[in-house]
């Protein structure tokens, strides 16, 4: 069950990066504040996996 749940959470980790990079990706091509604002929100969320991935990490996988 323990193997189901951390596949879950990979697929879901993968999601939201995949989403997150395209944020930045569309921002960089939109010109004035709104492109700014969606590759803010990007990187954002980038940082936010960043972090839950090393506190798993640093927990002891956990």
């Amino acid at each position: 069950m323990e193997y189901i749940i951390k596949k879950i959470k990979i697929i879901i980790a993968v999601f939201f990066l995949i989403i997150f990079l395209s944020l930045i990706v569309l921002g960089h091509n939109t010109i004035g504040y709104t492109g700014l604002g969606q590759m803010m929100i990007g990187l954002i969320g980038i940082l936010i996996l960043l972090f839950i991935y090393n506190k798993g990490a640093n927990s002891g996988g956990n």
